[in-house]
């Protein structure tokens, strides 16, 4: 899914795409991103012009203008309802107008009214993106533009999306002549490698923790995605950045802290109890039953000797692979609970809720909860109390499957139970997201956790309390600070039965002059807490 400029009335042959520019803004693993785009009626008439756009679904819009005719129009948020009672009535006074709504979850469409013969349009979209980081590395994607298509006037609007064809090429005539540029500040905890595989870069370096990112070659399209890969050289367990600024000429900092624990000297010899929930809904029918049982399949062969499981399949009423208690890890009951998903097949609905209940009230205690589902669950508030009221010591993993899959439930479940979401959609390999998720459960964590700020005057910090951290996984907290930084912070917890402790040194940490981002990020965050 690209960029593209649509229309409903016009003709599109002549809607040319001159220019397009990335401007960005990375601190650590948070990014603001500005796109703008550059259109031109060359046609003869009048077009009504659609943009259509995805942001990535860890992000959120900060902002959209589109300046048409020498007007700036910019979005404002309001209830559906009266957004498009709004719109409709500045399109019959003949107003320029701009209707932002979501096609579906992640994907935004604009109407940007109407745009007459030989007139401009520029359309500048940004948004704030927490990167993901895996394996040391950052990636930031930028989805390639689109050609502009022609809608079918009887085609629904949510239907856009299938319209996506053919990627902008150059146009031929001389006065259409097309620029890309990037222009990415990079400022990082430590040195990185930067790489892109469709694009060839220019890195200017100041120092091991800026660069600037430009494009070294002249593109005559983007047709394909922008990718930047970000690779860390040493990353410490803890580090951070400072922001200075003033508010009502008072001197504040954010405090960015990120860390990644490394916990090889807490070993974990404990056997584990497993409970698996997998969804045998009608909504599950065809791919999405396959990838959930082949991803049940992979789990059950992370098990070890000695290790306790059960299964339920949550259909119409409940079925239940161990009769009785749990069954033991070993070649015979793998062979049979192998067999036994193979087995499942769809029903019309799906017990969830009951499902969940028999794993905290039958299973015994200190069980790992894992759930494989789509559905959009109706008892979503009943479900979290009951949870939090009845979790005990398990704890609960949640598996979604594809895109329409309920993620601020799934995602609400795990947080609350000291478990981890993770989302198979189309593409993406399964083995990758089971194996990241045991890697979780099979490792040390860090349990109790508490910051002693030292003698800072932390104003508020986000997030408010730290229940959990994973081994090698990268953990943020931002802290809002009045006046000076003290010299250092002690963060400690449990591994088991073991104490963790850390000092970090605030004096290692980059002072920078422009706090703005990472205020952004900070304030997302706190909007945004689960995704």
């Amino acid at each position: 899914m690209g960029y593209s400029m649509k229309e409903i009335k016009g003709n599109c042959e002549e809607m040319i795409l001159k220019k397009v520019s990335i401007n960005g803004n990375i601190c650590g693993e948070y990014a603001e991103i500005s796109i703008n785009q550059v259109y031109e009626n060359k046609s003869k008439g009048d077009i009504e012009g659609v943009y259509v756009f995805p942001i990535p679904k860890t992000a959120i819009i900060s902002g959209f203008e589109a300046e048409i005719g020498g007007k700036t129009l910019k979005t404002i948020v309001e209830e559906k309802e009266k957004a498009i009672k709004i719109y409709e009535n500045a399109k019959d006074r003949g107003d320029n107008t701009v209707f932002l709504e979501e096609l579906k979850p992640h994907i935004f469409k604009i109407a940007v009214g109407k745009i007459v013969s030989g007139e401009t349009v520029k359309i500048k979209l940004s948004y704030i993106d927490e990167l993901q980081y895996k394996d040391k590395k950052f990636k930031l994607t930028i989805p390639a533009i689109y050609e502009p298509t022609k809608m079918d006037e009887n085609s629904k609007l949510n239907n856009l999306k299938n319209t996506l064809v053919n990627k902008i090429v150059k146009k031929k005539s001389e006065d259409s002549e097309f620029q890309f540029k990037t222009n990415i500040i990079v400022e990082s905890l430590c040195k990185l490698d930067f790489e892109s595989p469709y694009h060839k870069l220019k890195v200017e370096r100041e120092g091991d923790t800026v660069a600037k990112i430009n494009l070294q070659d002249d593109y005559e399209a983007m047709d394909k995605d922008f990718i930047l890969i970000m690779k860390e050289k040493d990353p410490l367990e803890a580090d951070g950045m400072i922001y200075e600024y003033k508010e009502n000429g008072e001197d504040r900092r954010v405090v960015y802290l990120r860390m990644i624990p490394k916990l090889d000297d807490y070993e974990m010899e404990d056997k584990e109890s497993y409970v698996f929930l997998i969804d045998i809904s009608d909504t599950m029918k065809g791919d999405k039953l396959e990838q959930a049982k082949n991803a049940l399949q992979m789990c059950i062969r992370n098990l070890e000797e000695g290790d306790t499981f059960d299964i339920i399949a949550m259909g119409e009423t409940l079925k239940y692979f161990w009769d009785e208690g749990m069954a033991e890890f070993n070649s015979e009951t793998l062979k049979k609970a192998s067999q036994w998903i193979e087995n499942l097949t769809t029903e019309d609905d799906a017990d969830i809720f009951g499902a969940i209940k028999y794993s905290l009230e039958n299973e015994g205690g200190h069980n790992t909860i894992l759930i494989f589902t789509d559905d959009e669950v109706e008892e979503e508030d009943e479900i979290l109390d009951y949870v939090r009221e009845n979790l005990g010591d398990n704890r609960i993993f949640t598996f979604g499957f594809d895109s329409e899959t309920n993620n601020y439930f799934l995602n609400k479940l795990a947080h609350e139970s000291f478990g981890k979401a993770e989302f198979i959609n189309k593409g993406r390999r399964i083995e990758y997201v089971v194996l990241r998720q045991f890697k979780r459960i099979q490792n040390p964590e860090v349990d109790d956790i508490q910051i002693d700020w030292g003698n800072m005057k932390v104003q508020s910090t986000y997030p408010r309390t730290i229940d959990y951290m994973y081994d090698r996984e990268a953990f943020s907290i931002f802290a809002y600070v009045i006046g000076e930084v003290s010299d250092e912070i002690v963060i400690s917890g449990k591994v088991g039965d073991k104490d963790y402790i850390r000092k970090v040194d605030l004096d290692n940490f980059n002072t920078e002059d422009n706090a703005n981002l990472l205020k952004k990020c900070g304030q997302e965050r706190e909007l945004n807490p689960l995704r």
